[in-house]
This record gives C-alpha cells, sequence and structure tokens, in this order.
C-alpha cells in the first residue's frame, strides 16, 4: 500500500481573536480577523491546561502574532505573541457588549482580502478608543456601522444631492434603500419611502464617516441630539442592508437605556 506524504506548512500570521470556543477538555477554536487571510479558524490544543505557556493570552480581543501550522484539516496554534489585549473591555458591560457587536459584524461582512487590511485597522482603532474611554459610545457605533457597510459593498453616494447636485442643505432626505442624499427641494417630487430627515450637522459627520481616512475617521465632534439621530440612521442602514438582527446589539441598546 503507498502512503502519501502530507507537507506541512507553518504560517506566521498579525491577528486578532473575535470568537473562543471550548473544544475537548484542553482545547479551544479561537476565530482569528486578520488583514491578509480575513477571518480564520485554529485550534489551540491544551490551551486549558494550567502549564501552558500561551493558554491566558489565547482569549476574544488578544491582538498579535499568531504561529500556525498548516494542515489538510486546517490550522493548528504553535505559540502566539500577544501586543494587545484591551483590558478596559472588560471593565465595562456596556463596553464589552458594543464589541462583541462589531465581532458579529465582522462575521456577517465577512470581509476578505484587500478590503480585511483598513478592516481590521477600524477594527483596533475602534477597540483601542472604547476600551479607554476616549470617545462617546455612540459616535464608536456609528462609525464602525457606517464605515464597514463602506467598506463591504454597501455604500452610499453621499457626495451631494442625487438630483440638483447640492453639496448640503440645511436638510437632507436619507433614503436608507438607495443610499442617496436629496435636498428638500428635490424630493418634494419622489415618493419618501424608506427616507429620513436628517439635519446638515448628521450629513456632515455621515461623509465623514464614509469619505475620511480610516486614521482621521474618528475626529469630528457632534451635539447629543445630532448623535442619537446619527445612530439610530447608522444602525438602520446596517440592518436593512444586511436583513439581520444583531444579538449583542440587542443586549447593548439595553444596557445604553438602562445608563
Amino acid at each position: 500500500m503507498m502512503t502519501l506524504k502530507v507537507k506541512l506548512m507553518h504560517v506566521e500570521i498579525k491577528g486578532i481573536i473575535i470568537k473562543e470556543a471550548n473544544y475537548k477538555d484542553d482545547d479551544k477554536i479561537l476565530t482569528i480577523f486578520t488583514a491578509e487571510k480575513g477571518i480564520i479558524s485554529a485550534v489551540a490544543r491544551g490551551c486549558k491546561k494550567m502549564k501552558n505557556r500561551v493558554g491566558a493570552i489565547l482569549q476574544i480581543f488578544s491582538y498579535g502574532t499568531f504561529y500556525l501550522r498548516a494542515t489538510p484539516k486546517g490550522y493548528t496554534i504553535n505559540d502566539a505573541r500577544v501586543d494587545e489585549v484591551f483590558f478596559g473591555l472588560r471593565e465595562n458591560l456596556e463596553r464589552l457588549a458594543l464589541a462583541q457587536y462589531f465581532c458579529e459584524l465582522i462575521f456577517a461582512f465577512s470581509p476578505e482580502y484587500p478590503n480585511s487590511q483598513d478592516f481590521l485597522k477600524l477594527f483596533l482603532n475602534s477597540l483601542y478608543y472604547l476600551a479607554n474611554g476616549k470617545k462617546d459610545y455612540k459616535i464608536l457605533k456609528s462609525i464602525f456601522e457606517f464605515r464597514a457597510c463602506s467598506m463591504c459593498g454597501y455604500e452610499p453616494d453621499l457626495i451631494g444631492c442625487i438630483e440638483c447636485k447640492k453639496y448640503v442643505t440645511p436638510v437632507m432626505n436619507f433614503f436608507i434603500d438607495r443610499g442617496v442624499l436629496m435636498c428638500e427641494n428635490c424630493a418634494k417630487r419622489v415618493e419618501k419611502f424608506n427616507s429620513y430627515k436628517i439635519s446638515e450637522a448628521v450629513v456632515l459627520s455621515l461623509k465623514h464617516i464614509i469619505y475620511s481616512p480610516v486614521e482621521k475617521i474618528f475626529s469630528f465632534k457632534i451635539s447629543d441630539s445630532c448623535l442619537k439621530i446619527l445612530s439610530e440612521i447608522t444602525e438602520i442602514y446596517v440592518m436593512f442592508h444586511l436583513d439581520y438582527r444583531f444579538k449583542s446589539l440587542d443586549f447593548y441598546n439595553k444596557l445604553h437605556d438602562l445608563n
């Protein structure tokens, strides 16, 4: 009988754990979001044993370098070097719920290379601000929702009114289904199904989220009243285009309403 030899390949890759699941007695299955390969899964054998050297750092939201062995059945983790664990997420239940919602969005969009590069950067920056309490949660939520949609095939056309091309007016209509803006004058002539009237401040915030470089996307300010509308609009946009209800979002919203 002929025996086939399978060559094992070793892979070194940067990424962040977005899901962990127990597997057998001492193992875990880890889902890792990477820039180069998008979402991958890997088995961490023996990581739950007390003496395992990297077991403590192989948990959700750990970001770093993973040393994998690729086999015909998938990846196993040989070693890991973690750069950031975002401890601040675990200090506040609302922060943790929002971070888990971001993870669910990653699964829903399943970004692949090269989109996964900017998507990972957006995710890491969002977690940084969230873990350190440096930005309003609603701002981070809106930024992640709307930019993620833009990166993954649902980018709206917010250059200006779709009819007369005006860049911005004091009040504009945002059509969720078509992803377009229309000024008040032009909107008088069309049916306004799935449209929302939004102020100039909200329009400019939406434009900033879509068109700014990822490294500058968090640098804008908005009043509390406008932020409430912005958060509602971006959430509705995600729900409409993905046609899915996220359990982590429902939990986050309940926590937010209590505070």
